[in-house]
């Protein structure tokens, strides 16, 4: 169950600890350890993260990782709700691929994309600034431009089309 935990497979966890409850008229030889790993998944716990002027939360689908933006980028684990990494980087959105590789933060003057494998930088959008939105595919990124919108290419990092301004009609 540790092991489990340690995974974040907290239903697998769950599994393995029930496994050793006994049944109606049996010994309880449950211990400590036993109490203690029950209670590390049944945490009631509502958390307050000391960073007031965080904004835009964003989960992984897979529900590992939580990131939040504003001064800065906090990158948090789940369910341990670890700080894995802190980015300097400014972002007003967050948002993860839909295959959970790519992580994108946007601000007023950028977007930026990181690995979630190395948390390393791995591409800076050019002329690119917030929102940044994945496509459900993955194989789109929409970012704001200067008056209004573009779409990337996630494989090349291109701009698919020039950037448009919504009410106008199509290039």
């Amino acid at each position: 169950a540790f092991q489990a935990l340690d995974e974040n497979n907290l239903a697998r966890a769950l599994d393995l600890l029930k496994g050793q409850r006994p049944n109606p008229g049996e010994e309880d030889l449950r211990d400590f350890e036993w109490r203690h790993l029950w209670q590390l998944c049944q945490s009631d716990v509502k958390l307050t993260f000391p960073d007031a002027d965080a904004h835009e939360p964003a989960f992984s689908r897979d529900g590992r990782w939580l990131a939040y933006g504003g001064k800065r980028i906090v990158i948090r684990e789940l369910p341990s709700q670890a700080v894995v990494k802190t980015s300097d980087n400014a972002a007003t959105t967050i948002a993860f691929s839909p295959d959970g590789k790519l992580l994108a933060g946007g601000h007023d003057s950028h977007v930026r994309l990181w690995s979630t494998e190395s948390w390393e930088e791995e591409q800076s959008l050019p002329d690119a600034r917030y929102p940044a939105v994945f496509s459900p595919d993955g194989q789109w990124l929409v970012t704001g431009a200067v008056g209004g919108y573009r779409v990337w290419n996630t494989r090349t990092w291109q701009p698919a089309t020039p950037s448009f301004c919504p009410g106008e009609p199509d290039p």
